[in-house]
């Protein structure tokens, strides 16, 4: 037993209610456990009690053993003079408020059915990436659907808080953060973080100034990712370096100490490849922010990140090391990453700061018309008999992936509740 179960019974009743008694020997009947507090003070607070008849009104506090008042220092504190019931799991103690009265206490010991403690347990022990995975084809799609909403929400949330985090850094240069944005996903998981700070250590003037010129705006991107400090053979990454010199001191860009990486990924994704199919990005669209605002269609939104590189990269992935002719334009997936991790979060979040329900919905329309997402992780849920046909359902489960079941979050889960319940 521990406080969160414990306060997870309490909240919804998982217990006999019939007949109480105090351990004090006085009848008593809960007419409402009161709402679940999540700052400091007791567990619950407006709880309802008949206690020999008499309606008590005032806060819940919750311990797994009675004697656990006296170790948190409750009767000093203020905050829990108003205590009208104390519900422990087993009462080794009798307590006393500060001001010296004996405060009624509820033992659940005895109280709560075998089989929810055995679940629990059960869910807690498991060492499988989804716990609950045994009980899942017992949960009605009905559950499943507002479940996954709130879910998606909840990540798109966090998204657009990350985003709203990087327009307070940037004077609320919109365009500027929607290329950090599409930076980071080009970069992936390995080296999304070093493009974004590539992106924001260049002035994205500077790359508009510089967009008519290809070989400038490569040089930019590789320079300052740290790609062109070797001594090469080949011409290009030696045009490359000189071009990034004179363009580094005429516009005293900083240097990063971040450097990208080439390790355990395909050749496709090495940072070279990506990175010249950004520039060439920048050189279509050298101001994105007014072209995606205004597009609606997804199909037509992907479409804009079908992107090539430059020549050089025809046969190359990485400088002085040729390889055989390969087509390097920006595959399918990872035009959907785009929508789903950049231009989705920026349509929320710019309808939520510019009161606009219509980018609201068609966020979440993009992730309901988008097919969903491959990863090791959705993989594990497409083989179990849940619903998974669009990106806002991969997306749902990744965030219940990793906030819930990651964290065996179990009680603060809808489907964890259902399975306990």
């Amino acid at each position: 037993m521990n406080e969160k179960l414990l306060q997870f019974i309490w909240q919804f009743r998982y217990f006999r209610i019939n007949d109480l008694c105090s351990t004090q020997g006085d009848t008593l009947k809960i007419l409402h456990p009161g709402q679940l507090n999540v700052n400091q003070g007791p567990d619950f607070m407006g709880g309802i009690i008949y206690l020999n008849h008499t309606q008590w009104a005032g806060n819940i506090e919750l311990h797994v053993l009675s004697s656990d008042w006296y170790k948190h220092g409750h009767p000093s504190d203020e905050r829990y003079l108003n205590i009208i019931l104390h519900v422990v799991w087993i009462d080794d103690k009798p307590v006393y408020d500060g001001l010296g009265n004996l405060i009624p206490t509820l033992e659940l010991n005895g109280l709560v059915a075998r089989s929810l403690l055995d679940k629990y347990a059960r869910l807690m022990h498991s060492e499988d990436l989804l716990p609950c995975k045994k009980w899942l084809p017992s949960i009605k799609e009905l559950i499943w659907v507002s479940w996954k909403e709130r879910l998606a929400i909840e990540r798109l949330c966090n998204k657009s808080n990350y985003f709203k985090e990087l327009l307070t850094n940037s004077n609320n240069n919109w365009d500027e953060v929607l290329w950090q944005m599409i930076a980071r996903v080009f970069g992936g998981k390995v080296n999304g973080p070093v493009f974004e700070l590539v992106f924001q250590s260049i002035p994205l003037g500077v790359l508009q100034r510089c967009s008519h010129q290809p070989l400038q705006i490569e040089a930019l991107l590789m320079g300052q990712s740290g790609l062109l400090e070797d001594v090469f053979t080949d011409d290009y990454p030696k045009q490359l370096q000189q071009e990034y010199a004179h363009l580094k001191n005429k516009f005293q860009l900083p240097v990063l100490k971040q450097k990208v990486a080439f390790l355990r990924m395909r050749p496709a994704g090495f940072p070279t490849i990506r990175l010249s199919q950004l520039a060439s990005l920048i050189i279509k669209y050298p101001s994105f922010y007014e072209t995606i605002k205004s597009t609606k269609e997804s199909t037509q939104l992907s479409q804009f990140f079908l992107t090539e590189v430059q020549p050089y990269w025809n046969n190359h992935y990485k400088f002085d090391e040729e390889s055989s002719v390969v087509n390097k334009q920006t595959g399918v997936q990872l035009q959907q990453t785009i929508l789903i991790n950049a231009l989705v979060p920026f349509l929320y979040t710019y309808g939520l700061i510019r009161k606009n329900q219509e980018y609201i919905d068609r966020a979440i329309q993009i992730l309901y018309h988008l097919p969903p997402e491959q990863n090791k992780i959705l993989k594990k849920w497409q083989e179990l008999p849940v619903t998974h046909n669009c990106a806002l359902h991969s997306q749902a489960f990744l965030q219940l992936q990793h906030e819930f079941c990651d964290k065996k979050a179990c009680l603060n889960c809808a489907i964890g509740n259902v399975i306990l319940r």
